[in-house]
């Protein structure tokens, strides 16, 4: 009896309180398209996308496009010297942050802010022609279903007919090392 006492002191003493098991990083593709909307149906549309950790606070960022070239007015630094033109460099194209990643049972939020630019160039073909610069921007923290894609932003194109959307895709993907693999939500 009394080696049964001990057994059960000394198993009392060596108990500890369970320790959940760390819960394994969720990474997520989110798979952005711009489309370019006329008349219910889609005209246009591009495709940007990357892999995510579902509690990234900050971070992903995409950025596409290019430096275009602006007239901005000419130099001469003296009177013999040559009259220079000068230029400034205007980045278009599109620029998507997110932040602040969180899975919620079978939906992911986040915060999304995203800007469109487009060139469109002068009328007259002068160099002292200025083109003008058309931009969208969207900010606004969103909530998406996961596996679904879901339009997140949409306003109309002042020059034209069209309409430009912002739609998501998020896509849960398997860290297998190096290399992640999507997974069927």
């Amino acid at each position: 009896r009394l080696n049964e006492f001990a057994f059960i002191h000394c198993r009392a003493q060596d108990d500890k309180p369970p320790v959940a098991p760390a819960a394994e990083p969720e990474y997520f593709r989110l798979e952005f398209v711009v489309k370019e909307v006329q008349d219910g149906k889609t005209v246009n549309s591009r495709s940007y996308s990357g892999i995510a950790l579902a509690t990234m606070k900050e971070g992903f960022r995409i950025r596409a496009g290019s430096q275009v070239p602006m007239f901005s007015g000419t130099l001469q630094a003296s009177a013999v010297a040559p009259v220079v033109q000068q230029y400034q460099y205007h980045d278009v194209g599109v620029n998507i942050d997110c932040n602040q990643l969180q899975r919620v049972q079978n939906r992911l939020t986040m915060l999304v802010s995203a800007e469109l630019s487009t060139v469109v160039p002068p009328q007259d073909k002068e160099p002292s022609s200025k083109p003008q610069i058309r931009k969208n921007r969207w900010n606004s923290p969103v909530v998406v279903p996961i596996g679904k894609p879901t339009v997140l932003f949409s306003s109309d194109d002042l020059a034209s007919t069209r309409t430009l959307q912002l739609e998501v895709t998020a896509t849960p993907v398997a860290d297998t090392g190096n290399v992640y693999v999507v997974q069927d939500p």
